[in-house]
């Protein structure tokens, strides 16, 4: 029996809840993530099952909660909440140390986070953030959506976007409009990865527009959040924000960025650094 102690964050979101474990040495033991599918509560005790198994008999606590659907589960738990645009900016220098920004899309809310320059030990913080309006156009929501409406699960879509070459271009700015494009395109019998990957960049240069805008910020971006995971997107913002090699980041737990913020949080709150 391993007898030490793992600390626990879950990251409860609009349509997935993610957890993750981490170490006393700041090291990633175990994530697991669920989607919610109307049931929060019963998501919420499956993914702790999930991280309690990942433990391997080390003593699991909770011991913080982020997200934009953490409010009730924080009370019910009794535990508080963790400020997502702090987690967030945690869990992407956590990643990918050295990031300048921060990208998250989620399921329906999106973020873009510029961080301060480096202090004396070289963390950053949030300087701002931008936070995407009402329309989906800007979320994996819209994503899955027309993957659906196209029938491609997502993950069809995602490799089907990574190497079109294409010059379609969709109105993306807006969801209603670019459904509606999309349709038309389909029906006119364009190639779906041309499609896939237009969808794509549509929904990169609306993230550009809303959330970027023209304000500098230093790179890295570290691209983080469910979508993350659709190299189609990765490629499709470097397109949108004319980055360079090595200026868009992708960690490989990019989905638990926020839970393992969460959990860098509470422990500079116990050693009294916020």
């Amino acid at each position: 029996m391993i007898a030490f102690k793992l600390d626990a964050a879950l990251d409860v979101g609009s349509s997935t809840v993610k957890g993750a474990l981490l170490d006393a040495a700041g090291l990633i033991h175990a994530h697991a993530h669920r989607p919610i599918r109307g049931d929060l509560r019963a998501c919420v005790s499956s993914v702790l099952r999930d991280l309690q198994r990942a433990a391997d008999g080390a003593h699991v606590e909770l011991v913080a909660l982020t997200g934009s659907s953490a409010g009730g589960v924080a009370s019910r738990l009794g535990i508080a909440e963790t400020n997502e645009i702090l987690a967030a900016s945690l869990g992407a220098q956590c990643l990918a140390p050295g990031a300048g920004a921060v990208l998250e899309v989620g399921g329906e809310h999106s973020k873009f986070i510029r961080l301060t320059p480096p202090d004396a030990d070289g963390k950053r913080s949030p300087r701002d953030f931008t936070l995407n309006s009402a329309c989906s156009a800007g979320t994996g929501g819209f994503l899955e959506q027309e993957a659906h409406r196209l029938r491609l699960s997502i993950e069809e879509l995602s490799e089907r976007a990574r190497t079109a070459e294409t010059k379609i271009r969709i109105a993306g700015r807006c969801a209603v409009f670019a459904k509606t494009d999309i349709v038309h395109k389909h029906q006119n019998g364009l190639p779906l990865d041309d499609i896939a990957y237009a969808l794509c960049l549509a929904m990169a240069q609306s993230v550009a527009g809303e959330l970027v805008g023209h304000r500098p910020y230093d790179r890295p971006i570290v691209f983080v959040g469910g979508v993350a995971s659709n190299a189609g997107m990765g490629r499709a913002l470097r397109q949108a924000l004319e980055l360079e090699a090595g200026e868009l980041l992708v960690p490989a737990a990019h989905r638990f960025a926020d839970a393992l913020g969460a959990i860098l949080a509470r422990r500079a709150r116990g050693r009294g650094e916020g």
